[in-house]
């Protein structure tokens, strides 16, 4: 099916899709992904494929894009537009140009996620353009202000919008890459995140404050949780969990999965003289495994924190989520990934973060498929990071799989003719 479609001149409009996305400059502080909005309707409306553009504020521009099909469960294809800032100095090329260097796509958001955007932006034109017969709904999605909080991307969107993937697939960021360095090749796809539940202390300024504040800092830098687990850190033990002690990646990423933590995120107190504010805060955010409810979380806080003496509040609080790993359509990513590439074992893992995807928290999978020469340890190192990078081979690779994972569900079969 794939080659009778997918040749060089797709290749070639690929490249310059993520390279014409990579040169809108969206970096988040500029509130203006209305731009890559903008580029992105053109193609859309070309294409003639229905589209809604969705401005949540001046400039803060969303698009949702769906191809109709039949009644089996739609797939989302979620990325986010706007970029994280850029130090200038520090940068081999400049990041908004998208030059190709080494057959290496130079930019920032190549990693984080114009490459998701130009994954499922592919699919949706291909699909299109062949006229291809769908027994679910394909739905594009390009946001604004994840790297921010959403409130201005998905965060809005729920509101109108929450039907689209009430009872979807989604594919989202977070994963498809290659762990090194091991004696079996696995591909992660983040199928979970963690809970987030951020307490306000607030601490009058008396005789008292040095010590209440002493304890809060003592009670959360000696917490250490036990192990927790799920059915994703269950699933990720079972299939690498021999490698814990050998492979310090994975030892890393077990030790954040399996464990809940308490951190201080904001520190705002001033002892100095002459200070006139009436009290101070300090912010500690927990951090937990999906498992848990957002009233085990109050318990926890209360039980935990009731002998520091200080009033706390709630101040944010988000589910953590963990999404069906032995649902067939991961079986698809895989299958597909290994036509293409030595062949690899999906590994589940729980996200490093919260993403888009906690709008959504159910069949949601961190899933950007990309070859082992931007492997995970690379990606880490470059998203967010100086010369964020992303070579032409894994973009390619990372869009054809992508487009024939979709339509191996949507056009009905499986791949190797199972049923």
């Amino acid at each position: 099916m794939m080659d009778t479609f997918w040749n060089q001149e797709v290749e070639k409009e690929t490249i310059q899709l993520m390279q014409d996305l990579i040169r809108i400059r969206t970096i988040n502080s500029e509130k203006n992904e209305i731009l890559a909005v903008q580029y992105i309707a053109h193609l859309f409306k070309k294409a003639g494929i229905p589209y809604e553009v969705i401005e949540s504020a001046p400039g803060r521009g969303n698009i949702i894009a769906t191809i109709k099909g039949g009644t089996e469960k739609p797939i989302i294809m979620l990325s986010h537009l706007d970029v994280v800032d850029v130090d200038y100095k520090a940068w081999k090329h400049d990041p908004f140009a998208a030059v190709i260097d080494n057959d290496e796509i130079f930019g920032r958001g190549t990693l984080d996620t114009k490459q998701m955007t130009v994954m499922g932006l592919v699919t949706m034109l291909l699909v299109k353009r062949n006229q291809l017969n769908l027994n679910r709904d394909l739905i594009f999605i390009a946001t604004a202000d994840e790297e921010n909080g959403s409130q201005y991307g998905m965060g809005f969107l729920s509101e109108k919008y929450a039907h689209l993937w009430e009872n979807a697939y989604v594919l989202n960021e977070g994963g498809g890459f290659v762990l090194p360095n091991l004696n079996e090749k696995f591909r992660i796809c983040a199928s979970g995140e963690k809970g987030v539940c951020d307490i306000t202390f607030k601490l009058k300024k008396d005789q008292h404050l040095v010590m209440k504040l002493n304890r809060i800092l003592e009670i959360v830098t000696t917490y250490q949780s036990d192990i927790v687990t799920c059915r994703v850190v269950n699933e990720f033990y079972r299939l690498a969990g021999q490698y814990i002690n050998h492979d310090k990646t994975i030892q890393n990423l077990w030790q954040y999965m399996s464990h809940n933590t308490l951190t201080i995120k904001g520190f705002n107190i001033d002892l100095k003289d002459g200070d006139t504010k009436d009290e101070e805060q300090i912010v500690v955010t927990f951090r937990f495994l999906p498992i848990y409810s957002k009233e085990q979380v109050l318990t926890f806080i209360d039980e935990r924190f009731k002998s520091c003496g200080a009033d706390y509040e709630v101040t944010k609080f988000i589910s953590g989520y963990e999404s069906n790993i032995d649902d067939g359509f991961v079986k698809i990513l895989q299958e597909v990934a290994n036509q293409y590439d030595t062949q690899a074992r999906i590994l589940p893992m729980i996200a490093l973060g919260n993403t888009d995807g906690r709008f959504i928290g159910k069949d949601v999978y961190g899933y950007s498929p990309l070859l082992e020469q931007d492997s995970f340890d690379i990606v880490l190192q470059k998203v967010h990071g100086h010369n964020e990078s992303i070579t032409v081979e894994s973009l390619l690779y990372g869009t054809r799989v992508t487009l024939e994972s979709v339509l191996t569900l949507a056009c009905g079969g499986w791949i190797g003719g199972q049923s």
